[in-house]
């Protein structure tokens, strides 16, 4: 594990999770939505497997994209609406 800071011009997609987190938590808007881009499709999934029902991740999903600057959320077949 590297003890070296992050650059700061260094594109947010380079970025490691843990560095991403700090910089959302600071306020930077760009952090949210590349973490939201990089996790959005998994965590959908996640939660349709455990609840069963369509919607319900869906709707989930949608208060979560409030966060990430209103990015459409995936459908319940994965397809991201325009």
């Amino acid at each position: 594990m590297s003890s070296e800071s992050p650059r700061s011009d260094a594109p947010l997609v380079e970025l490691d999770d843990a560095e991403l987190m700090r910089r959302a938590a600071g306020g930077e808007s760009p952090a949210i939505e590349v973490l939201y881009d990089r996790y959005n499709r998994i965590v959908f999934s996640f939660a349709l497997r455990i609840v069963g029902d369509r919607r319900a991740p869906r709707n989930c999903c949608k208060r979560c994209s409030s966060v990430s600057g209103g990015k459409p959320m995936p459908t319940a077949t994965g397809e991201v609406p325009s």
